[in-house]
């Protein structure tokens, strides 16, 4: 196993139990709490990290969304590697109802991969193989039924890995 992949799986195992902070006194040191977006990412991602041709970038976006703007990033992919991501938000946070959404545009604002949440799902994964090496652009996005109020920000992530 190489040393990225422990790194993660150790920051996983932080994540998931309580740990002691200093001898004799019991508080959580918990970085990723159950109800985090964080946590709901990793935990997608973790069936991925036994494997040892899997990296898991250690640099993700986080941040809030709303309702009404979603998100943009600019990540350059490599012909021949196979890319997973994992976009997840925090789940008490999540309107009733709401859809998260995920899709990755060419340099010619092509779609060439896309995938929406179901059943008011808090995480998605998309998988992607990119046909060029070049730019890509990844949206984030999360849409709430017509008649919802909610525009508050909701607290994200987007992790990604390749193989």
């Amino acid at each position: 196993m190489t040393l990225q992949k422990k790194a993660w799986l150790t920051l996983i195992a932080l994540s998931l139990s309580i740990l002691p902070l200093a001898i004799g006194e019991e508080k959580s040191a918990n970085p990723f709490p159950a109800d985090s977006a964080e946590h709901a990412a990793l935990e997608a991602a973790s069936p991925y990290l036994g494997d040892d041709a899997f990296l898991l970038r250690q640099d993700y976006w986080q941040g809030n969304l709303t309702t009404e703007l979603g998100k943009a990033l600019r990540l350059q992919f490599f012909k021949g590697n196979h890319y997973r991501f994992f976009f997840a938000v925090k789940p008490s946070r999540l309107p009733k109802n709401a859809q998260l959404h995920l899709q990755i545009y060419d340099k010619a604002s092509r779609q060439v991969a896309a995938i929406s949440s179901q059943d008011s799902s808090h995480v998605i994964e998309l998988s992607f193989t990119p046909k060029s090496t070049d730019l890509y652009l990844i949206m984030m996005s999360i849409e709430v039924p017509k008649n919802s109020s909610a525009r508050t920000g909701i607290p994200s992530v987007l992790f990604y890995g390749y193989k």
